[in-house]
Parts: structure tokens; sequence; C-alpha cells
């Protein structure tokens, strides 16, 4: 009956080294996490920034894209009014006019 008792009791020791053990892993888990928490925190941020930044680059580029075609009309406006005024003034730049006629085709067709 001795050694009944001894295996029991070597279970039972077996059995509290596991209990102490888990439960030591579980706060050395927790101090690891709360360790790592500012650089996990900052590294999301970083992501989150990244992204923020990425959204702002395609705004800007479609901006930027919007712009170069207003130019483009507004270039073409200015071209086709100094055409009228040099008709107007020479009664003779029918050409010119009729070149500056199919420019504004060729840019409303294009748009």
């Amino acid at each position: 009956m001795g050694t009944v008792t001894l295996d029991i009791a070597l279970l039972l020791e077996i059995a509290g080294g596991i209990v102490v053990f888990g439960g030591a892993s579980v706060y050395v888990v927790k101090a690891v996490k709360k360790v790592l928490k500012p650089m996990t925190d900052l590294k999301d941020e970083v992501q989150r920034h990244s992204e923020f930044l990425d959204n702002d680059n395609k705004r800007l580029k479609k901006m930027e894209d919007t712009i170069d075609e207003m130019r483009k009309a507004q270039r073409l406006l200015l071209r086709s009014q100094l055409t009228v005024l040099e008709h107007l003034e020479t009664n003779n730049a029918t050409g010119k006019m009729a070149k500056s006629r199919e420019d504004i085709n060729s840019f409303l067709i294009e748009n």
C-alpha cells in the first residue's frame, strides 16, 4: 500500500508542477504582450498612415489630371478667341478659324 501512495503523490506533484508552470506561462505571455504593445501599436499606426498616404496620393494624381485637362481646354479657348479677334481685325483669317473649329471638335470628341 505504500507504493500506491507514492505513485499518487508523484502524480499529484507532476500535476501541481504542470499547474504552476501553466499559470506562470500565462503571466509570462501577458508580460511579453505588455512589453511588445507599444511596438505593435506603432506598427499598426504606421500601416494606417501608409494607407492614408496612398489614398491621398491617388486623390492628388486625379486632381492633377483634372487640372491638366482644364489647362488644355483653356489654351484651346484662348487660341480660338485669338483667331476670332484676328478675323475681326483682318476679315481674312478664315483658314485659321476653320483650324480652330477642327481643334475644338477634336477636343470635345476626345473628352
